[in-house]
């Protein structure tokens, strides 16, 4: 499956140049790209977001369901403890910027990539040196959405990027159970709203994080 359609993307990519279809000479743009990965299951994320060497942020996933929290993931948690058997004291060294002696801090681009397929959420976040995959079951949702939070957009438009003091949300999955048939519109709600009223909400949160001796 995996096979065909990663063949099925490079002829898709391959064509882009070509027109859209018999008699309509328009070339792809965004929108249509976006349309169409969003039916073949993928959604993807690439957030400019400012950190100084000597700090390290952590990514915080938040999965809830019916109004309960039902699982809280660290991705420097999650993966430091397998991390440190090979590396030992270097271990942390994944999770910080490339050095730069000439710069204090600096910008960086982190991706996150979801796929739903077959009733499996796949979250990718690729941060640095490190790429982490998390799977959730998502079988009993059936409309499923993610979205940037408006005020991370709004931020990013209006200096370049994303400045972590303290912890912020940066992007949302929002779902309802199958027997619905209906997503309704999530802009410029809270997290408490988005929380109350979708049966799912999945949050990837930024952080700073505060290493603690072992």
């Amino acid at each position: 499956m995996k096979n065909i359609l990663t063949i099925t993307l490079l002829l898709f990519v391959s064509g882009l140049a070509f027109s859209q279809g018999i008699n309509n000479d328009f070339d792809y743009d965004k929108e249509d790209l976006n349309f169409i990965f969003n039916k073949l299951g993928f959604n993807t994320f690439k957030l400019p977001i400012k950190q100084e060497q000597n700090k390290y942020l952590d990514f915080v996933i938040e999965e809830y369901r019916n109004g309960k929290l039902v699982q809280k993931i660290s991705l420097i948690d999650s993966i430091k403890v397998s991390l440190s058997k090979w590396y030992g004291d270097e271990t942390m060294n994944f999770f910080k910027p490339e050095l730069d002696s000439l710069k204090k801090d600096s910008i960086y681009f982190h991706r996150f990539y979801f796929h739903n397929k077959d009733s499996i959420l796949d979250l990718s976040i690729k941060t640095h040196k490190i790429t982490k995959l998390l799977k959730f079951n998502i079988d009993d949702l059936g409309l499923v959405s993610v979205r940037a939070i408006y005020a991370i957009n709004e931020e990013i438009k209006k200096n370049g990027f994303i400045q972590v003091d303290t912890g912020k949300v940066i992007l949302f999955l929002y779902a309802n159970n199958k027997n619905k048939q209906i997503l309704l519109c999530p802009s410029g709600l809270d997290k408490k709203t988005l929380i109350d009223r979708y049966d799912y909400c999945l949050f990837i949160i930024v952080k700073p994080y505060k290493q603690t001796s072992e």
